[in-house]
């Protein structure tokens, strides 16, 4: 696989649930790094704090499932915390919101609407999942159909970086509808991401062709 970077996109989040999604080109392997974030006031953090998987506040997304069985998107939540946890979901898309009571020990199981939360296609969206709790939680999303089960465990945002790596499967050439994905969801208002992939993507119905240096800036959705 050629990990050579040859080609930059440059977003600029302005509100704190914007969330974008690049299509790789087809038959091409891709490692995308996304590096040199601004971010507004709020986005630094002591060195000193411990980090890990565990927080207050995450906002997360799901990529699309390709697979079309309709069905929806779960979080698993956990409480390490021996008196359980106060956890309020909210839907950007659509404002629902939901409270639940998870107790330690046990896994709280969420159902998500998945049409308000789904990434689909290559565009600009304000698809983001907002979870706070009152005290530390562990969060695990699953997005499983018939023949597909993505899941991920969830970082908080205290924990948040600047740089990352995203490795991308080639699209196969007899199924040129399936498309590696890459997700980016802004989570402090002001930000500005440069992604730097090494081959060729779609973004917003333009072809961005590997080889050339490509910047574009976008407001977030409200």
């Amino acid at each position: 696989m050629n990990t050579s970077f040859l080609r930059l996109v440059t977003f600029e989040f302005n509100v704190t649930t914007s969330v974008k999604k690049l299509i790789p080109g087809e038959d091409q392997d891709c490692v995308c790094a996304l590096s040199r974030v601004r971010a507004g006031p709020g986005f630094l953090r002591s060195s000193s704090a411990a980090r890990d998987n565990k927080g207050t506040e995450f906002i997360l997304t799901f990529p699309e499932n390709l697979h079309r069985q309709n069905l929806n998107p779960k979080l698993f939540i956990a409480c390490p915390h021996p008196g359980g946890a106060a956890v309020e979901i909210t839907l950007s898309s659509t404002g629902y919101n939901t409270r639940e009571r998870v107790t330690y020990g046990r896994v709280t199981e969420v159902e998500v609407d998945r049409a308000a939360v789904e990434l689909v296609g290559s565009r600009k969206s304000d698809k983001s999942v907002h979870v706070t709790s009152d005290v530390e939680i562990v969060v695990y999303g699953v997005f499983a159909e018939k023949f597909s089960s993505d899941a991920y465990l969830a970082l908080p945002t205290d924990v948040m970086g600047t740089e990352y790596f995203a490795s991308c499967a080639g699209t196969p050439s007899d199924r040129p509808d399936r498309p590696a994905e890459l997700g980016v969801v802004g989570v402090h208002d002001g930000t500005t991401v440069t992604i730097v992939p090494s081959q060729a993507v779609t973004f917003d119905g333009q072809n961005y062709a590997a080889c050339r240096t490509d910047v574009f800036c976008g407001a977030g959705p409200i």
